[in-house]
């Protein structure tokens, strides 16, 4: 978000980010969202496993609760 001009959106502290917005001002606030996003997107930031199933994901959660309660 810092690099479409809001730094107040790229810093991780929701406490800074003013809710005193007119409609014109949260319209530009969305296009630079979503702006950063696609960038965010086209950068891989964000991707996905073709072989990434919901199944594989429960049964990877599932071995990680069991390894953690019984301490392996």
């Amino acid at each position: 978000m810092r690099a479409e001009g809001s730094p107040e959106l790229g810093r991780n502290r929701p406490a800074d980010f003013s809710l005193n917005y007119t409609e014109a001002d949260f319209a530009e606030v969305t296009k630079r969202f979503v702006t950063a996003a696609e960038k965010m997107k086209a950068d891989g930031w964000w991707w996905h496993d073709a072989a990434l199933t919901n199944k594989k994901i429960r049964r990877q959660i599932l071995k990680e609760m069991i390894a953690s309660r019984f301490g392996r």
